[in-house]
């Protein structure tokens, strides 16, 4: 019996090359890192526990087919490579693996994916590993970013796993008065002291009477200019052609020249470098990077990267968030997303539906009912946290006619946002709800913004020669994503989809998708589209600076929020090892995510501490009289250790504006409750105790000095450290070792001087170290052939 293992935002990696080797699942992890300097990435499992008897199943073979009128799917092929299953070594070696270095905007990151679960395929042994500690070791000269992310500052503290430390240590400084923003439809490119925050790239055509597209282009361009104060451009794609020539069939090269010359020579007073674009025209009116590419090993199919523009650095990492809106025609095409996307803010239309989201679950009829609801289940959620009803359309065992009705009922009814997770193809969705049933959906003003996780629903490459898909199927002429949001009174305010074939990482990436936006509280689309481009093959139809949230929605009311989920809570030293008599910090973030300050009025803050039948334990409360837009502040007290029980699960919840003194927007996000608070027991300490190591083996107590009193050895990731029984380090000691990956130490009298050695392997070395920390005579020596037993 096989056995296959899954775990919350787990990923596999995409490599062809282990199909039919065992499927160990890995978790994505970004690390920010300084630039210049050789970064050499070690990781150590501890708390490792073994399971016997245990046979991994092996990767399977995605293929791709259509079906139900065309729609793409994927399956899986039971494929076993028999001879990798009889080799008797531990898979994989390493618990951490580097697989990109690159650079977001002015940050060095590194993208590290982490094995919490190894095995041996021969022996049918399984190690999980309950916790990894990673370790870091930089060679070289160290350049730290001190300019920050601009706009996505809050955005890297959420996806960078050491951001917050890094910030700590390496400050941004505070910059000096910005001038007023401005909009200027710049015609000479190549000058230095031109300015932007944000691009908007044109077909010419657009600017150009008859039509009214230049009109909203201009109403749209001087919007972001007074509402979110930013230097806005709008640029012809005649002038980028003229200044950043190239050849005929690479006129996509014209579009990422121009905006790299714009990133690195242009000022942008607000945001670093340019932050935002928006291309307005299709796929060969602003050129797309159009290529063949086979997918996980099938196609080739063609693309439409616009992912490729804004990688300023070429290493896979866009540097800019964009959108684009793949219109050809003026009217019918251009024009209603520019208006209804200037309207959907500057005129915004209230209601509960603001308050709602969607989660969608359609099958293949092949697949079992329940196919997909796992990540409706996942996604939906995230919505009551902060105080959002949910409505869900799934197939189960209804008529696809009735299915399809329901949606068109449901989409109609309005909603913030919307998740579909399923097949697709370029012109529909499961159950035949094709481009024809888009324009039954009557939503009015309350138009959503969709998700769509399924291959080849936003292929706005469709027209182009190579293309061999029939777009005259359903209503025609324009593909599924592009149907959404061309209507100007129904449909879609903006389109998340794919232009190709994906897989079910695509589904675990709109899961994120939808918790960066309603936990990590990041409003804008565009912020919480970009981390989605790094693994997928996404687009995004619309205005990528749009806003959902209360700020623009509510402009003349704060909105207090406590970032769900214990997003911002934690508690200090000395948890989770506390004497009965001590005092544990807690610390939590306030956030003001509304359009207007609070000035000069009070409003109560409490922390409670409950056990797990709801009674609170501990309490503590706190005021608040001022708190500015877009702002937070840090929040810090204690409480006694002495009121938690030992082996006791309790919660920690901090509510803001306890007794409902500030008018706001919304109050359904003022509470936020930290889970899984639990000590095992009291622990009493002697002076100068406890030391808080990283990492560490198993310690050794020996007596190196001959005072009569034993000194505790203990390995530290790379050093060797002996302390007294009073806490201090012994004279001589730490001693530095070769690597991260160190034994426990063992304590030995080698030559019968009376005096101990200490002995440890710490790869590839054996070390030997005297009592008084010197190496001992011809140690350290590499140890032939370590990696056959290590």
């Amino acid at each position: 019996t096989y056995r296959r293992f899954r775990f919350p935002d787990c990923y596999l990696p995409p490599e062809k090359v282990l199909i039919g080797k065992p499927e160990l699942p890995a978790v994505r992890v970004l690390i920010a890192v300084p630039d210049s300097a050789e970064v050499v990435v070690r990781a150590v499992g501890l708390d490792t526990i073994i399971a016997e008897d245990v046979v991994v199943y092996p990767r399977p073979e995605v293929r791709y087919d259509t079906a139900d009128g065309g729609v793409l799917y994927w399956y899986e092929v039971f494929t076993k490579d028999e001879t990798f299953y009889t080799k008797d070594e531990i898979v994989p070696k390493r618990i951490a693996r580097v697989v990109r270095d690159g650079h977001f905007r002015n940050q060095r990151v590194l993208e590290v994916l982490l094995f919490p679960i190894r095995c041996n395929p021969n022996r049918n042994e399984v190690y999980v590993h309950s916790r990894i500690v990673l370790g870091l070791r930089f060679k070289g000269v160290c350049f730290y970013d001190t300019l920050g992310l601009g706009p996505f500052e809050n955005l890297a503290h959420d996806l960078f796993l050491n951001y917050a430390e890094l910030r700590k240590r390496h400050p941004i400084p505070e910059n000096p008065p910005l001038p007023p923003p401005e909009v200027n439809y710049y015609t000479e490119l190549k000058v230095p002291t031109n300015r932007a925050d944000y691009l908007i790239i044109t077909a010419d055509k657009f600017l150009e009477p008859p039509y009214p597209t230049w009109y909203w282009i201009d109403k749209l361009a001087h919007w972001r200019c007074d509402h979110n104060r930013y230097d806005i451009v709008v640029v012809k794609m005649s002038d980028i052609y003229e200044e950043f020539p190239s050849p005929e069939e690479e006129r996509w090269k014209s579009v990422r020249d121009f905006i790299r010359y714009v990133y690195y020579n242009w000022k942008s007073y607000n945001t670093g470098h340019v932050a935002y674009c928006l291309l307005i025209g299709d796929w060969d009116l602003v050129p797309s990077h159009i290529f063949w590419k086979p997918i996980f090993g099938y196609g080739p199919y063609l693309h439409a990267a616009d992912c490729d523009l804004v990688d300023v650095e070429e290493d896979g990492i866009p540097d800019l968030t964009w959108g684009r809106i793949p219109g050809k025609d003026p009217k019918d095409e251009v024009y209603p997303v520019l208006r209804k996307t200037y309207e959907y803010e500057h005129n915004p239309h209230l209601g509960d539906w603001r308050r709602l989201g969607h989660g969608i679950k359609g099958r293949n009829p092949d697949e079992p009912p329940d196919a997909f609801d796992k990540w409706v289940k996942q996604t939906l959620p995230f919505f009551p946290t902060i105080g959002y009803d949910t409505i869900s359309t799934r197939w189960y065992e209804q008529s696809a006619i009735e299915f399809t009705n329901e949606l068109i009922e449901n989409f109609s009814s309005g909603q913030l946002l919307a998740f579909y997770y399923d097949h697709g193809c370029p012109w529909k969705w499961c159950a035949n709800f094709d481009t024809t049933k888009i324009y039954e959906v009557t939503n009015g003003r309350m138009q959503v913004v969709l998700y769509s996780l399924a291959c080849y629903t936003a292929p706005f490459q469709w027209d182009h020669p190579q293309m061999k898909w029939d777009m005259h199927i359903g209503r025609g002429g324009r593909c599924f994503g592009e149907q959404w949001v061309y209507p100007l009174d129904n449909g879609a305010i903006a389109f998340i989809g794919s232009i190709c074939p994906e897989s079910y990482g695509f589904l675990d990436e709109g899961v994120r998708c939808a918790e960066r936006t309603l936990v990590d509280q990041n409003w804008i689309i565009g912020h919480a589209f970009l981390p989605m481009a790094y693994s997928s093959f996404a687009e995004l139809f619309g205005d990528p600076l749009l806003d959902l949230g209360d700020y623009t929605a509510y402009p003349d009311y704060p909105d207090l929020c406590v970032r769900p989920l214990g997003r911002d809570i934690s508690l200090g030293f000395p948890y989770p090892y506390p004497r009965e008599d001590d005092l544990i910090p807690i610390t939590g973030a306030i956030w003001n995510i509304g359009a207007k300050d609070i000035i000069n009025q009070r409003f109560k803050i409490r922390a409670e501490l409950a056990d797990p039948d709801g009674n609170v334990v501990w309490s503590k409360e706190s005021w608040l009289s001022k708190l500015g837009s877009r702002d937070s502040v840090v929040l810090t007290t204690r409480f006694p250790a002495s009121v938690l029980t030992p082996g006791v699960e309790y919660h920690l919840t901090i509510t803001a504006d306890v007794e409902d003194d500030i008018d706001e927007s919304w109050e359904g996000n003022n509470q936020s409750t930290l889970t899984g608070i639990k000590i095992l027991a009291f622990y009493p300490r002697m002076a100068g105790w406890p030391k808080e190591l990283p990492v560490c083996q198993i310690p050794t107590l020996a007596d190196l000095n001959g005072d009569g009193q034993a000194e505790i050895v203990v390995t530290v990731g790379m050093f060797l450290f002996v302390f007294t029984p009073d806490g201090n380090p012994l004279e001589g000691w730490p001693v530095k070792l070769s690597s991260l990956q160190s034994s426990a130490p063992v304590v030995a009298d080698l030559d019968n001087n009376g005096r101990p050695e200490v002995i440890v392997f710490s790869r590839p070395n054996l070390f030997v170290f005297q009592a008084d920390g010197i190496p001992y005579p011809g140690f350290p020596v590499e140890v032939p052939n370590w990696k056959d037993w290590d």
